[in-house]
């Protein structure tokens, strides 16, 4: 692919600890927006090193990963880039969670069996466009 067409892309890192739910959903979120170029980490740490070294346009993160808490794992992220836009995403969105991971810095929170275009709605409305 071509330099400027990366460049219009919205590079997304999606973070899950899970290989094969990473690549399901990194293969229909780019079947569906062309425009979309998902990036991947199995764990906060990694997550928190690849926004470092280049942010992403915006981050999906699994509620639960090893090693730290959501709201832990944003923090990290946070302090790499502080306008960083991340939405959680989690099996179990009960209110507790939902009220946590904002509480933490998340821009959203939803159920990982929820609709793909909700999904989709929210990466195309906050992730940031790079020049």
């Amino acid at each position: 692919m071509a330099d400027e067409d990366r460049q219009r892309q919205r590079r997304v890192l999606l973070v899950d600890d899970h290989a094969r739910a990473r690549q399901a959903l990194r293969d229909l979120l780019e079947e569906l927006d062309p425009q979309l170029h998902i990036e991947l980490a199995a764990d906060g740490t990694a997550a928190v090193r690849r926004c470092a070294e280049e942010p992403p346009d915006l981050v999906l993160l699994d509620y639960r990963i090893p090693g730290a808490t959501a709201a832990e794992t944003l923090a990290r992220l946070h302090g790499t880039d502080a306008g960083l836009p991340v939405v959680v995403l989690t099996g179990d969105p009960t209110a507790d969670v939902v009220d946590e991971v904002i509480a933490a810095g998340a821009l959203a929170c939803l159920g990982k069996a929820g609709n793909v275009e909700d999904l989709l709605d929210v990466i195309r409305s906050h992730a940031r466009h790079r020049s």
